[in-house]
């Protein structure tokens, strides 16, 4: 007679969330969101193309939530890009 086979310990991923995020207007890798709680807002911006917001933000939101902010108001056209355009 053998022993009981012990059972495999499956591990969990645990997903990390994303510090840098893909610009709407450009296409690139390139956009950080800092929130300022503070002052409740959220800035939104890209290195390489220029473009840049601030997003009302609540205590409880977190940087991926201000990004999905952004891009809904970009897509809406109710944020004003003003001049975008990288060196």
């Amino acid at each position: 007679m053998g022993r009981r086979r012990r059972r495999k310990v499956i591990k969990r991923v645990v997903r990390v969330l994303p510090k840098v995020f893909p610009c709407v207007l450009c296409g690139r890798r390139s956009v950080s969101v800092n929130i300022d709680k503070s002052r409740g807002i959220a800035i939104v911006v890209c290195s390489s193309c220029g473009a840049r917001g601030e997003v009302e933000v609540k205590p409880y939101m977190s940087i991926v939530d201000a990004y999905g902010a952004w891009t809904d108001m970009v897509y809406s056209g109710k944020l004003n890009l003003g001049e975008v355009g990288g060196s």
